[in-house]
């Protein structure tokens, strides 16, 4: 019986490795789906704590990551395009927030205040440690910025050719005269 116990077993079908059943626990409830996106502006250097991410999960969100306090606005934008262009539903989402993973500094102020500005729909999150806490609320009663499409057509017609041609610098160089 213990030479049994040692025997080689037949090759499975397709070769390889047999992988673990996953089993779910009865008495835990599945995991929340995060479905918000937002933007999560963090120093380059070092690691981001498990609070910060507990926290982001706390409140149904999923990170885009900057480390450039330059780009979080542009992101910002994306991300309301691609809101838009989605088929809504029966009210409008929030726009997505952008997060702070640390106290602002200079350039950080400078994005802030052009977000204020430009965006004041948009919530500016803060982490403090344990939680994110709101460092500055979204002006639900502003107007959404302008959306500017690209022209119907790339072609010139003959009255813009004619506007263009006009107002350029002649080269004398390639003058047939």
């Amino acid at each position: 019986m213990a030479a049994d116990k040692h025997k080689k077993r037949p090759p499975r079908k397709g070769g390889g490795r047999m992988t673990p059943r996953l089993v779910e626990e009865p008495n835990e409830p599945p995991p929340q789906r995060i479905v918000r996106p937002c933007v999560l502006l963090a120093p380059a250097s070092g690691t981001l704590p498990d609070a910060l991410h507990a926290a982001l999960a706390a409140e149904g969100l999923t990170p885009r990551m900057e480390h450039d306090p330059e780009m979080p606005m542009a992101e910002l934008c994306l991300l309301r395009r691609e809101q838009r262009q989605r088929p809504q539903g029966d009210a409008p989402q929030a726009p997505a927030p952008l997060v702070l993973a640390a106290p602002p500094l200079d350039r950080t102020i400078a994005m802030l205040d052009a977000l204020a500005r430009h965006v004041p729909d948009i919530p500016v999150l803060q982490f403090n440690g344990t939680s994110l806490c709101t460092h500055r609320a979204a002006e639900v009663s502003a107007d959404p910025p302008v959306v500017a499409h690209p022209p119907a057509s790339a072609e010139v017609s003959e009255a813009e050719l004619s506007t263009l041609l006009s107002n350029a610098p002649q080269n004398p160089a390639s003058d047939p005269t």
